[in-house]
C-alpha cells in the first residue's frame, strides 16, 4: 500500500513548488503519517507519539523539520498539522471511492475518443 501511495505522491511532490527539495524520506515519513492520520478523529493533525512509532525519533526529527519548512507541515501544540488536502482525501476514501475517480479522470483524459 506505501508504495503506490509514496510513488504518486513522490512525482506529485516533485513536480510542485512545495516539494521540489524535499528528500525521499520526508516524503516517505509524509505518506505514512497521513496514512495513520487518516484513520483518526483528526485526519490532518499528526500527534508526536504518532511520529514515533512510524520511525525513529531522530528520523522523524529531521524529516519532520523539512516537512515544515516546505509548507506541507505546520508545528502546533503537540503535534503537526498536515497541508496536503489532496493526499489526506486520497487516502481517506474507500476503494470504490478511489476506483470511481480512477475512471472518472481516465474517461476525461486526452486518450478516451467519444463516440
Amino acid at each position: 500500500m506505501y508504495s503506490k501511495a509514496l510513488l504518486a505522491e513522490m512525482g506529485a511532490l516533485r513536480d510542485s513548488r512545495r516539494g521540489a527539495h524535499v528528500s525521499a524520506t520526508a516524503i516517505e515519513l509524509h505518506v505514512r503519517a497521513v496514512s495513520h492520520s487518516v484513520r483518526t478523529r483528526r485526519p490532518a493533525f499528526v500527534a508526536d507519539a504518532a511520529l514515533d512509532l512510524i520511525a525513529s525519533g531522530s528520523v522523524t526529527t529531521v524529516a519532520a523539520l523539512e516537512l515544515w519548512m516546505a509548507g506541507l507541515w505546520q508545528r502546533v501544540p503537540g503535534g503537526y498539522l498536515i497541508d496536503d488536502r489532496e493526499l489526506i482525501a486520497h487516502l481517506s476514501a474507500g476503494p470504490v471511492r478511489r476506483w470511481v475517480r480512477r475512471v472518472w479522470l481516465n474517461l476525461n483524459s486526452e486518450s478516451v475518443i467519444p463516440f
